[in-house]
């Protein structure tokens, strides 16, 4: 199991709470032939000459071939069957593996939605709805509690067939198939239930909440400051690789650094491995969190603590014109005279934080009123992911509403929160390619703050881009340059998935810099990423002791990791 010490007690515990066995009813002995013909005789159903038992047999190969088929959707499970049972045994790893394997699956598809031409099982998906939902249950996840409603009841009725005792399953109208038969009234009516629920909705909640149950709140893990000083660093590193190439063409870049970009490019009037403003962000960003969970008295929002930090950040951009570092206590950032070196900071961000300076004293920071989608949001977002208090849902919603402070559009926000909501999830040891799907199915499965298609297609893009083709510049290109939200946590994405091990690190942020787009924010993200999955010690330790500002990034880190 990729969550290793966290969820070893649980996954131990799904072999027993996932003996899920589900009774089918095949109306008999209907595989085996010679009875069952003389019985359906004597119904009446077939007649005499048999022409009807032909069909029905054809009809029972059909319904096997289906079972088959889930077997086959339910790797790493066992079907026995027999002449009237049908058993589904979860082996051991249980609930957790199965949606992971099923993810694995829909990303080759391409889409989680897609999985309902996968699961509509001769017009009749009750099959895949009732098998997924009956062993989430069992293995305590709670998807008939949860925000998921099931869109057309179903009724449930004492068996009246002799050879079929139990209760039964009647099919929603319009829907044709053979229906389990459960041994209890109190089984019949999960079973309605279950077979109620949307598909790819369940599929999206239990793969999510697999996920995200074992992120326990201020859990002591094993290598956490490790992550977080790996994900500040990492995004550093990235950061500074992208930067001296930011504006360049492929063909420029391709030049000058003799291929792709895997050591720091000098800038002229700058320190070696220096930083842009995105790193310069995630400080400040980073700082206010600490500052506020460390020392907040509750009178003020995480919110209003960030948008006072940017505009700490905006007075350094402006040389201190504003004079915030009078007020300023004396360990602030304020009082890190490198940091207020401009270093080519969007005008997205500058024109909104312009705005929020002029704004009459005493109000509060307004939400954007602009209409960008622009990647300052993802770029400086890493930290609220990196808070152990935090569940995932309050590290994407505290990511959105700071993104909602310099840039006005759905799309920015939302990909700012599911980036942090990834992070945490790595934060926690969370397998990479697993988080990734789970941030995806939180898009797709929740409405308001988290529905955004635009951030969903970039991170579907990613999944499947990553297993398919060889990984290149001009693969990236064909998606975007990442200068928008959704392009540049795409990009990032798909660079940490094509090289996800430790000693990949390097290949991967030279993947995530080497283009011709937003190549110091592509790859900040991307370091941002590999530093919370593998931690401070796998980062290429050359670029990280030459990195601009490290004293002052290692402190921020470790403030935000004490948080």
């Amino acid at each position: 199991m990729p969550f290793g010490h966290e969820v070893t007690a649980h996954a131990a515990a799904l072999g027993e709470l996932l003996a899920t066995r589900i009774r089918f009813d095949y109306n008999g002995g209907a595989i085996h032939g010679k009875d069952f013909r003389k019985w359906m005789g004597e119904d009446g159903f077939g007649g005499d000459d048999g022409t009807g038992v032909a069909e029905w047999e054809r009809a029972m190969r059909h319904q096997a071939q289906i079972l088959l088929d889930i077997a086959d959707l339910f790797d790493g499970t066992d079907l026995a069957l027999d002449e009237a049972t049908v058993t589904l045994s979860f082996a051991s790893g249980g609930v957790v593996a199965v949606a992971f394997e099923i993810g694995r699956k829909i990303v080759r598809i391409g889409s989680a939605k897609q999985l309902t031409t996968v699961a509509d099982f001769s017009g009749n998906e009750v099959y895949a709805r009732v098998l997924l939902v009956l062993a989430a249950t069992a293995a305590g996840i709670p998807v008939l509690e949860g925000p998921l409603r099931p869109r057309q009841p179903l009724t449930i009725s004492p068996s009246t067939h002799p050879w079929s005792p139990g209760w039964v399953v009647e099919p929603p109208a319009g829907i044709v198939g053979f229906w389990p038969v459960a041994e209890d009234e109190e089984k019949a009516r999960l079973v309605a239930l279950a077979g109620a629920m949307s598909v790819d909705d369940t599929i999206a909640y239990i793969t999510q909440n697999s996920l995200e149950q074992h992120v326990r709140r201020s859990s002591p893990w094993p290598g956490r400051v490790s992550r977080v000083r790996g994900s500040l660093l990492g995004g550093a590193v990235g950061d500074a690789l992208g930067f001296p190439v930011e504006f360049d063409s492929l063909a420029a870049l391709t030049n000058r650094a003799g291929g792709a970009v895997r050591d720091y490019l000098p800038i002229s009037g700058l320190p070696d491995g220096a930083i842009s403003d995105d790193t310069q962000m995630t400080l400040f960003t980073a700082d206010a969190i600490s500052r506020l969970l460390d020392g907040g008295d509750g009178s003020t929002s995480l919110r209003d603590a960030e948008a006072e930090a940017y505009l700490d950040w905006y007075d350094t951009q402006l040389g201190g014109s504003l004079g915030r570092a009078v007020s300023a206590p004396a360990d602030s950032l304020l009082a890190e005279r490198w940091l207020y070196s401009r270093r080519a900071p969007g005008t997205t961000i500058m024109g909104a934080l312009d705005r929020a300076a002029s704004r009459a004293v005493g109000t509060p920071v307004p939400d954007a009123v602009n209409d960008s989608k622009g990647c300052g949001t993802v770029m400086r977002s890493a930290p609220f992911g990196l808070v152990a208090d935090w569940t995932p849902d309050e590290a994407a919603r505290h990511s959105a509403d700071a993104a909602r402070i310099t840039h006005g559009h759905a799309t920015a926000a939302a990909s700012a929160g599911v980036f942090s909501r990834i992070v945490r999830l790595l934060l926690a040891g969370g397998d990479l390619q697993q988080s990734v799907f789970a941030g995806l199915l939180s898009l797709e499965v929740r409405t308001g703050l988290y529905s955004d298609e635009a951030t969903a297609k970039a991170l579907s893009w990613a999944l499947h881009a990553a297993t398919t083709g060889v990984p290149s510049p001009q693969r990236i290109e064909e998606f975007g340059g990442g200068w928008i939200a959704e392009e540049a946590l795409g990009i990032a994405v798909y660079c940490a998935l094509v090289y996800p091990r430790e000693h990949q690190i390097l290949d991967a942020l030279a993947l995530a810099v080497s283009h011709s787009g937003d190549s110091d924010s592509t790859g900040a993200i991307c370091g941002n990423l590999l530093g919370a999955l593998h931690g401070e010690e796998a980062l290429p330790a050359g670029l990280v002791a030459r990195l601009e500002g490290l004293p002052t990034i290692t402190r921020v880190a470790d403030a935000l990791s004490a948080a």
